[in-house]
């Protein structure tokens, strides 16, 4: 009798996890092809093609086939083979993210192509009704970009994360690193006195949103309102750079503000700046004279110290004009 009673229970909760995990799955998949409707509907381009999900009984799998997201105000737009996202289907606000060895993102003036060895990514929402943003992790191993402008860069290891500060979702803290960077073989051959891999990047900054990354982040178009750098750091050789400081954006959207700057060995440096075009060979001499005054003023004339400025639309790099300053938001028409 005991056993029939138990059976009978089993049986009833599996019936019971199989519509709730039909229902959840159904819901998924409405879910996503509202999600590309309200892009399309947005201005956006969104196009996929299969789309699909599975995972019975213990996650909803998402899969979404051959991608296009554009934007053509911007000219920004991604292309991928595949995308698939995993949940566990009790505990649906925890998304992972499988990503495909290759992808292509188009830009204004290039088009970019990310190849990696693996790349995973995962996301959990506030588990409430507006599904703000909590936090974000991003993994990559052998990662490679490069341009049709015949440029490429890679890093053995890429680890980024975001966390939220603040219940309402607009402060986030923001962690990136880069470990073993392979610059571009051109650039390379041109410092034969610095390593052939750049140790490691690392950032650390608090960014303020213009509105939470929430469900109604089509309306209110998120975009970065101030960037708190609490630390920037870069170890090339010989070669190392680290910079604290803020940037806010203006009335016109444009960054406004400074990074304080401080770079070790700073004179072996001038050879990378001439070879990225920053500084002309010819004045190489004179601005090393000229760096050489400001660097004895630290006290270590091994360390310059130069603030990273963005002012009146400008941006420059203590004495040195850099063009325009970035903008931080932009004005949609």
């Amino acid at each position: 009798m005991r056993i029939r009673i138990l059976f009978g229970v089993v049986l009833v909760l599996s019936v019971a996890w199989s519509v709730y995990w039909f229902v959840g799955s159904s819901a998924m998949e409405r879910g996503a092809n509202q999600w590309f409707a309200d892009q399309a509907a947005a201005g956006l381009v969104a196009e996929h093609g299969d789309l699909s999900v599975a995972g019975y009984p213990s996650r909803f799998d998402l899969t979404v086939n051959d991608l296009y997201l554009a934007d053509p105000l911007t000219g920004y737009a991604w292309t991928a083979p595949f995308v698939q996202i995993l949940t566990l289907s009790y505990k649906p606000w925890h998304l992972i993210a499988a990503l495909p060895n290759d992808q292509s993102f188009q830009t204004p003036l290039q088009k970019l192509t990310l190849a990696s060895a693996k790349l995973q990514a995962s996301l959990v929402v506030q588990p409430s009704n507006k599904l703000a943003l909590d936090r974000t992790r991003i993994v990559g191993d052998s990662l490679t970009l490069s341009s049709d402008l015949g440029w490429s860069i890679g890093a053995k290891t890429l680890r980024f994360a975001t966390d939220s500060l603040t219940p309402d979702a607009l402060q986030h803290e923001v962690g990136l690193e880069l470990l073993q960077i392979t610059p571009d073989a051109a650039l390379s051959a041109l410092l034969p006195e610095l390593p052939t891999e750049i140790e490691r990047a690392r950032l650390d900054a608090k960014l303020t949103l213009t509105a939470p990354p929430d469900q109604q982040a089509n309306e209110t178009r998120p975009q970065v309102q101030t960037i708190e750098v609490k630390d920037l750091a870069l170890v090339w050789g010989p070669i190392q750079l680290s910079g604290k400081g803020t940037v806010t954006a203006d009335a016109m959207g444009q960054a406004e503000g400074r990074v304080d700057l401080r770079l070790t060995n700073w004179r072996k440096a001038l050879p990378l700046a001439v070879a990225t075009g920053l500084m002309r060979p010819e004045v190489q001499q004179t601005w090393e004279n000229m760096l050489a005054a400001l660097a004895s003023e630290s006290g270590n004339p091994d360390d310059l110290d130069m603030p990273l400025s963005f002012q009146r639309g400008r941006m420059m790099l203590g004495p040195l004009p850099l063009g325009s300053a970035p903008v931080l938001i932009a004005q949609r028409q």
